[in-house]
């Protein structure tokens, strides 16, 4: 969970916490539009997750854009060595061996790049999943907890006009 969302949640929770009691009764009296501020800001900071997940994704993105231009730099290098090679020594096979080799080796090292782009954007992914489920967890609590305290607070204003 992020910074912003912990904080948010702390002070939600804090209103809950301070807020007065009524006497006689084991219910409370709360900050309505602090509450709901706080839960409009909640609501506010979790596209901020979701912003930081397409980060990682454009991230992910330029990783494999590096490592196919990386690829391609390699390929055409050997392309030149094998050239150079076939010119200096004409040796033709070796030449052609050596450039598949080369080129087998670009491509080797392209895939593992983009495996590990790929396993780091999922483990971001999952772990962004992860708490975003918790935030929600947390804020339907929340929000449980606040209507409960309000219709408390309601019935015993109810009660006490009677």
């Amino acid at each position: 969970m992020s910074e912003e969302l912990g904080h948010l949640l702390d002070e939600l929770e804090e209103t809950l916490v301070r807020s007065g009691r009524l006497p006689f009764f084991r219910r409370r009296l709360i900050d309505e539009e602090r509450a709901v501020a706080l839960i409009d800001r909640l609501r506010a900071a979790i596209p901020e997750e979701i912003r930081r997940a397409q980060q990682v994704l454009r991230e992910r993105d330029q990783i494999l854009e590096q490592a196919r231009r990386q690829a391609q730099r390699i390929a055409e290098q050997a392309q030149e060595e094998a050239s150079l090679r076939l010119k200096e020594e004409g040796l033709l096979e070796e030449a052609e061996k050596r450039s598949a080799r080369i080129v087998e080796e670009a491509h080797r090292e392209a895939e593992k790049i983009r495996q590990g782009a790929d396993a780091y954007a999922r483990d971001v992914l999952l772990d962004l999943e992860a708490r975003l489920s918790r935030v929600e967890q947390e804020l339907g609590e929340a929000l449980h907890h606040i209507l409960a305290s309000v219709r408390k607070g309601l019935d015993s204003l109810s009660e006490e006009g009677s």
